[in-house]
């Protein structure tokens, strides 16, 4: 196959290496052209090429540089991590034979071979490294000598998708006398920055029946536009290009699904990176360019990234729920004290007095992810004692009370709580920042408990005072509460209007 002129791998000044790796090169090329998994973004050796050019930028201007047997290795690394996947013959391999896959390899499907090719790629790539050196038949179509470093090529690609924080991949990235941990984090990263458009073309996704999965893939990659580095300020730039149409939309979607992984992947590897000079922050632009022609995604591929957008909400929010749930186990001791303090003390002591420090036990308790046991402890005492606090305690108290209730979910409490509070509320100036805190708890407590009609008339009051923020919230409250109701006329005349 002919091939265009290889990356300049400018930090190798070797020039027998060089050779080395551009005969490597040429050798892959054909092997990772075999496009076994065409559904997958592409990984033939333009990839390569692209992961091997962004660990240049990676190394560039950093204060303490690779060696040249560390380069080599990296460098080769480039065009060995992903061979794995487009070996057919995957089933003579040790990684495959030891799954003891029923039916066996051979009789698989086609869509199923994928699958595991996919998952075990990485460990096939170290298998087909180690069985090429001084192979007759090397089956990465070139034969590693043994002063090659194959043994740590291989564990690079072995431990280039498996994650950082295993045992797995300490025991594969020992520093002696290779900087390993630091090769792993170049490769990994570069790896990872090389998801962009030049991977997903338009024109190539025409010609293939992707499923919905593969589609959202290929759209992130498609908006993806390029990776720019500020050397001096050791900065990267993601820029996203979306249709102009859609810009405002999409910049909320795709770059919350693109971002967390890179950002992910870079702060596994902080540590090492800073330690040998090579410190790098990542930050994102989203624009349309003029006379932009880029295409419009499908409304089910939408649909289908912010169903995937809802799941990392909701993982984002299992772990702060465990970390505040954690948190709550260790504070406990220490509030069930200062309870049992204050119920000694109940009766000697003003209601007004115990009421406040009764909530500030409880919105503790609420801060540490007590959740639960803060509105218990809390709100049937405010609710019989209200009266005896000053109106701004009252309300401040309140407010925060009801916060707790809506976040939980607590619609009984908290109809009871707001025919409580309103009428402290009507004693402030209509232009009081309370008022407005209230009324937006209000209408979230009327949808919760499904009091449609009266949401919708509190939302159009609110839209006369609202911020241009509270607004966008309160309008998609609106729509939404709409299309529960299977009433468009309304959102229709408004977009006509």
């Amino acid at each position: 196959m002919s091939l265009g002129p290889p990356p300049p791998w400018k930090h190798l000044a070797d020039e027998g290496s060089r050779a080395t790796l551009t005969l490597l090169r040429e050798r892959t090329a054909p092997i990772l052209a075999n496009n076994l998994l065409p559904h997958f973004t592409d990984h033939s050796v333009d990839h390569s090429d692209s992961v091997a050019r962004l660990i240049d930028n990676l190394l560039e201007n950093g204060t303490k540089t690779l060696t040249d047997q560390e380069l080599v290795i990296l460098y080769s690394a480039c065009y060995l991590h992903d061979i794995g996947m487009q070996f057919e013959p995957a089933g003579e391999t040790e990684v495959i034979s030891s799954l003891n896959l029923l039916p066996p390899w051979d009789r698989q499907s086609i869509p199923n071979k994928r699958e595991l090719l996919r998952a075990h790629h990485n460990r096939i790539s170290a298998e087909l490294v180690r069985k090429s050196v001084n192979s007759p038949t090397p089956p990465i179509g070139f034969q590693l000598p043994s002063a090659s470093n194959a043994s740590y090529i291989a564990c690079l690609c072995h431990a280039h998708c498996i994650s950082a924080h295993t045992s797995e991949y300490d025991g594969l990235l020992v520093d002696s006398p290779v900087r390993m941990r630091l090769l792993s984090a170049i490769l990994r990263l570069a790896d990872i920055l090389d998801e962009s458009r030049r991977r997903a073309t338009r024109e190539r996704a025409r010609t293939l029946e992707l499923d919905l999965d593969a589609q959202t893939h290929w759209w992130r990659h498609y908006y993806t536009e390029d990776v720019t580095f500020n050397h001096t300020d050791r900065e990267i730039t993601i820029h996203f290009d979306f249709p102009p149409e859609r810009l405002a939309e999409y910049k909320q979607i795709v770059p919350l699904l693109q971002m967390p992984q890179i950002h992910a992947e870079l702060q596994c590897h902080i540590p090492v990176l800073v330690k040998h000079g090579l410190g790098w922050s990542v930050r994102h632009e989203s624009k349309c360019k003029p006379y932009s022609d880029v295409d419009e995604m499908p409304e089910g591929v939408l649909t289908a990234m912010l169903r995937q957008l809802a799941e990392q909400r909701r993982v984002e929010d299992e772990e702060r729920r465990l970390l505040a749930l954690s948190q709550f186990q260790e504070a406990r001791p220490s509030i069930e004290r200062r309870l049992q303090s204050l119920k000694e003390r109940e009766s000697s002591t003003e209601p007004g007095a115990y009421l406040l420090e009764l909530s500030n036990i409880a919105f503790d308790l609420f801060d540490l992810g007590g959740r639960r046991s803060a509105h218990s402890v809390l709100h049937s005492s405010y609710i019989e004692g209200l009266h005896h606090l000053q109106l701004d305690d009252r309300i401040r108290i309140g407010i925060r009370l009801l916060e707790v209730l809506v976040d939980d979910g607590r619609d009984f409490e908290t109809t009871q709580l707001i025919e409580k509070l309103a009428p402290s509320l009507q004693e402030l100036p209509q232009n009081d920042d309370r008022r407005r805190k209230y009324t937006l708890l209000e209408i979230r407590a009327l949808i919760s408990a499904c009091g449609y009609q009266e949401a919708k008339a509190a939302i159009t009051a609110a839209l006369q005072w609202a911020s241009p923020a509270e607004a966008v919230s309160l309008t998609a409250d609106l729509a939404e509460i709409e299309l529960l109701q299977g009433d468009f006329g309304e959102e229709e005349s408004r977009t006509d209007a």
